[in-house]
């Protein structure tokens, strides 16, 4: 499961971008890495070991995406857990409802963040630029 968001006409430096995320998903329990990317960043914020989201910041910093993803798999684990229960593949199916739930208990908290961060940035930048 993923929702992705577009970000245009706005003067954002995606690392302190990527940097506010993290502290976002800091604190709220997470662990949380960066890794820098060719075209962007990837922001990994850990509950567990089995629940992880994913951010995808994606392209310059006056037209870019932000993407909050699950962890690859997760719908996967779904089917293939619900399928194979009788067999005990509950697991699996466990696995992948607790990364949906944690992204749809973050997701409207975490966009209206970045919104704020995005805008906040972006009135400084037009100050001070």
């Amino acid at each position: 499961m993923k929702v992705v968001k577009r970000f245009q006409n706005r003067k954002v430096d995606l690392h302190f971008l990527s940097e506010r995320i993290k502290d976002f998903f800091e604190s709220k329990g997470l662990s949380v890495s960066v890794v820098a990317q060719q075209d962007g960043f990837l922001i990994i914020a850990r509950k567990s070991f089995t629940e992880r989201i994913n951010v995808k910041l994606k392209g310059s910093s006056s037209d870019f995406t932000v993407e909050l993803a699950t962890e690859e798999g997760s719908d996967a684990s779904i089917l293939f857990g619900s399928l194979t229960t009788i067999f005990g593949g509950g697991s699996f199916f466990l696995r992948g409802i607790r990364s949906k739930e944690l992204l749809e208990k973050f997701e409207g908290e975490f966009f209206r963040y970045v919104e704020d961060v995005c805008n906040a940035l972006h009135r400084s930048c037009r100050t001070s630029c």
